[in-house]
């Protein structure tokens, strides 16, 4: 294709007056001096080329003059004409007629269509500028109702999708919410349940600690009763061993005495002097009885004082239940419920006066009985010896007389001697029995007595397991009403959330609405511009290629109408 003519300087200020138009208003121009010399074949294509113009103006898009190099060879390429880059230089450089090293639509169109720069310059543009220009005015207004219509119905269906999205999500959250809410009451009411149980198990447990421990205060009672029992049996084996070798001892010298009087029996003075040593014997008896009765008289004494604090502790007792229980009768709420509870731990147990009293008293008990043996025993050994140092300085008396009988009263000692001894070896053998059984009972009664501290720790030790399970659980409860009184506040959020979605669909539906109104008056614009240009085009002069522009504007807009609503009667 030859390369165009270039623009003359004389040229040049009409030219420049054209192309500094934009894409459309170039087209026109063309469309409108060439319209009748084959042009309106190729209305369409040049529509075309100017809306490709406007795409490639990488700054002013539609508004744009003219391309540069870079961008004049990308449309170009858009033609589907391959070409190297050379051969495009050579092409753009027979296109750009006003040498600016740019291509106008202008400069396009007379090189595609083989034009000359003196023909566009003349080229008639039809005497109806007038009508032309108010026709292009109601176009432009349509196109404006046209395009706010558009803009509108943008913001309208992103609105209305906005509102059905936030309804459906505030639908969902209040669904989520409520049923969050029913867990949440649920799972407080749970929580409520464990927390009684758990408080009732703890009742429990700290009930069974509290007969634990009175079992375990019994059984040590009970294990300290047996020990002082078994220490007591075994003083007891301890003297009855005593009197078994002071049996046999006694035997023996009864049996000496048999011999000595079988012997001595014709002498008086023998007799006399025996009967001296007897009154001498039973005087030392004497002395060593009056001995023993001192620590016998003492611990009668303790063990008196000893009662008579018990019954002073019993009385102190019994004076304090008899209060507590008037003061449960006549007494207020808070009063009666302490002293229910006072009275309540009297009778578990008895309280640490009274229980030493009571020990004290009975180891005052065994103390007397402890010393009432050596003294009993004394007692009978000086009435024995008196009785022998008589029955001796009687026998002296007549000891010439009754030698004869002497030895048989010598030989009935003997027998008795033997009699007591054998008694006093059976007594020995009981209290070591007695004893032995003693030692037994006291060893079983403090493994007794360690099982029930045992049993007391671990009473305990559960007690504080259900104590703090109960904690837990009470905390457990406390959280689950908070998270039920957060779930309600979050339902009563997404109820207003819903509410306000709803609110926000309403409105959108209310701004479709509008967007139809608007849709019908620009539509009903484009109806009287159009029946205007149908109007210019009936006259003679008429700008075709501008009429053919609006028209052709109209219908591209067209394309963007909303559909209408179809009404029934």
């Amino acid at each position: 294709m030859a390369a165009a003519a270039k623009v003359t300087q004389a040229q040049m200020g009409e030219w420049q007056e054209i192309t500094r138009r934009c894409y459309a208003d170039q087209a026109i121009w063309f469309l409108n001096g060439f319209w009748e010399q084959g042009l309106e074949g190729e209305a369409e294509k040049v529509w075309g080329f100017a809306h490709k113009f406007g795409e490639l103006d990488p700054e002013k898009k539609a508004a744009g003059t003219e391309l540069d190099e870079f961008w004049s060879h990308k449309f170009l390429e858009s033609l589907g004409e391959t070409q190297t880059v050379i051969q495009l230089r050579e092409k753009l450089r027979a296109i750009d007629v006003d040498n600016n090293k740019k291509m106008s639509l202008m400069e396009y169109l007379i090189w595609r269509y083989k034009k000359t720069i003196a023909a566009v310059l003349k080229a008639p543009q039809g005497d109806n500028k007038a009508e032309i220009d108010e026709a292009q005015s109601k176009v432009d207004s349509a196109q404006n109702a046209v395009e706010e219509m558009m803009t509108r119905l943008e913001q309208q269906k992103e609105a209305l999708a906005h509102a059905k999205q936030a309804a459906e999500e505030a639908r969902q959250t209040l669904a989520a919410a409520e049923e969050a809410e029913q867990q949440a009451t649920a799972a407080k009411e749970e929580a409520d349940t464990a927390a009684a149980h758990s408080k009732a198990r703890e009742e429990e447990a700290r009930d069974m600690e509290a007969k634990s421990k009175a079992a375990a205060a019994d059984a040590k009672e009970r294990a300290e009763a047996a020990k002082a029992a078994e220490e007591e049996a075994t003083a007891t084996a301890k003297a009855a061993k005593a009197a078994e070798e002071d049996a046999k001892a006694t035997a023996a010298e009864a049996k000496a005495r048999e011999a000595d009087a079988t012997k001595k029996a014709a002498a008086a003075k023998s007799t006399a002097d025996e009967s001296s040593a007897r009154a001498a014997e039973a005087k030392a008896a004497a002395d060593a009885a009056a001995e023993a009765a001192a620590p016998f008289n003492a611990a009668v004494a303790e063990n008196e004082a000893a009662l008579k604090e018990l019954n002073a502790q019993e009385k102190a007792i019994a004076d304090q239940k008899a209060a507590l229980e008037k003061t449960i009768a006549t007494g207020s709420l808070v009063a009666r419920n302490r002293a229910t509870n006072e009275l309540e731990q009297l009778k578990s147990k008895d309280p640490l006066p009274l229980g030493r009293a009571k020990l004290n008293q009975q180891a005052a008990c065994r103390k007397m009985e402890k010393a009432a043996a050596p003294f009993n025993a004394a007692k009978a050994k000086s009435e024995a010896a008196a009785e022998v140092a008589d029955a001796a300085a009687k026998s002296a008396a007549e000891a010439s007389a009754l030698s004869e009988e002497a030895k048989a009263a010598a030989q009935d000692s003997a027998q008795a001697a033997i009699a007591s001894e054998k008694a006093a070896v059976e007594a020995a053998n009981a209290a070591t029995a007695a004893a032995d059984d003693a030692v037994a009972k006291s060893h079983a009664s403090q493994k007794a007595a360690k099982a029930a501290a045992e049993a007391a720790r671990e009473s305990e030790a559960a007690a504080e397991a259900a104590s703090q399970a109960a904690r837990e659980a009470e905390k457990a409860a406390d959280a689950a009403a908070e998270a039920a009184e957060h779930a309600r506040g979050e339902r009563l959020k997404a109820d207003e959330a819903k509410r306000e979605a709803e609110s926000a669909a309403e409105a959108a539906e209310q701004a479709a609405r509008e967007v139809e109104a608007a849709a019908q008056q620009a539509e009903q614009m484009l109806a009287d511009a159009m029946a205007f240009l149908e109007a210019a085009k009936s006259k003679g002069g008429v700008a075709h290629g501008a009429i053919w522009w609006m028209e052709r504007t109209i219908q591209e807009k067209k394309k963007y109408m909303p559909q209408r609503r179809v009404t029934k009667s």
